[in-house]
């Protein structure tokens, strides 16, 4: 396979002739109009705009529906608070969390099942309706520690005094307890489900800062502009404000890229099978087997592949954390990472028989 020339910054057009505005930390070219942006969208111009929407998709938490069964908030920026269950509460990104974190505990995490009261060893530097809601979301729990013997009230969000319909930036947090019970085969009020409080933030594993975030959407970009074929669906070359911000943050590290299989041969490659993607792969959507259509299908060929995979206490959302991959691969691969993910394809190969090469 050649070797991709656009991949070596040396022979990137002399975007380097021009910088970064830098004034209250923009990132747009020096000379622009408009105002300062320290997270521009301009280095993705040029790009397809199923590209471009599939970069800013990388910035969205996964679903978290339906909405009477979770405590999040779904498909919002990674960089909302984030909720974070009580036996993992030390866990904290380098940074800490951009927004804040509220601490999720679980009803027999909190109560003694003989006194139904505080059980005594409970962490004192958590208090429920401060920093931390209880979470209820099977029936027993909830007939055993009714949330209204302690006099607590449903989560929610107030905005001048009034409760808000959807988490707001500008609101107040109040409220002790989130339920999420589904329901059952019980006649009358015993079997109903019980949706109460409102969603409390996001897996807190998914976090990552609007800077890390940032970041990452652009190392993508690159990405996408190392993919086979993708000129010949640009609407232009990259962009110098792209070549810059790579150039100046370190994002384009080929030698580390190829290290970490997303780059082979100046290709961008899929970090699981190394084969290359295509451009087409970004923007197509997968075949469907006849019979078993889905109308509504948004999933392409390939998408956001995490080279490490998000796990509680882990926080994996990084640059040099990512790349493309395709959707089998993906689902081949779900939360082992690459490498544990070879180890058990090559045991079903001797398992069954196949010879390695």
């Amino acid at each position: 396979m050649p070797k991709n020339p656009s991949c070596n910054s040396a022979n990137w057009p002399k975007a380097m002739a021009v910088q970064l505005c830098l004034k209250d930390s923009c990132r747009k070219l020096s000379g622009h109009k408009g105002s300062h942006d320290r997270f521009p969208s301009t280095p993705l111009a040029n790009l397809p705009v199923e590209i471009v929407k599939k970069i800013d998709k990388t910035a969205m938490t996964r679903g978290a529906q339906p909405y009477g069964r979770v405590p999040y908030q779904n498909r919002v920026r990674r960089w909302n608070r984030a909720v974070v269950p009580l036996r993992f509460r030390g866990a904290r990104p380098q940074d800490g969390y951009e927004n804040g974190f509220v601490i999720m505990v679980r009803p027999e995490e909190y109560f003694d099942p003989t006194t139904k009261a505080k059980q005594r060893d409970f962490p004192i530097t958590v208090v429920i309706g401060q920093n931390a809601f209880v979470y209820y979301d099977n029936r027993k729990t909830w007939r055993d520690y009714p949330p209204q013997n302690q006099g607590w009230k449903p989560c929610r969000v107030s905005v001048d005094g009034l409760a808000a319909r959807r988490r707001d930036p500008a609101g107040k947090d109040e409220g002790h307890y989130l339920a999420r019970v589904p329901a059952t085969t019980a006649h009358g009020d015993e079997g109903k489900e019980v949706i109460q409080g409102m969603p409390q933030g996001i897996r807190f594993f998914e976090f990552a800062s609007q800077e890390t975030t940032w970041q990452i959407m652009m190392q993508l970009a690159f990405l996408a502009w190392q993919t086979e074929g993708l000129r010949d669906f640009a609407a232009g070359p990259m962009p110098p404000a792209l070549q810059v911000i790579l150039e100046s943050l370190g994002l384009a590290d080929i030698p580390r890229l190829e290290a970490l299989r997303v780059i082979r041969a100046g290709i961008t490659c899929c970090p699981l099978c190394l084969e290359s993607i295509q451009a087409t792969d970004l923007m197509e959507k997968v075949e469907q087997a006849e019979g078993r259509e889905v109308v509504d299908l948004t999933i392409t060929e390939a998408n956001l592949f995490h080279l490490q995979p998000l796990l509680p206490g882990v926080f994996n959302h990084i640059t040099y954390g990512l790349g493309w991959g395709h959707h089998h691969c993906n689902a081949a691969a779900r939360d082992m990472g690459i490498t544990e993910t070879l180890d058990w394809m090559e045991r079903i190969l001797r398992n069954s028989g196949r010879a390695l090469k």
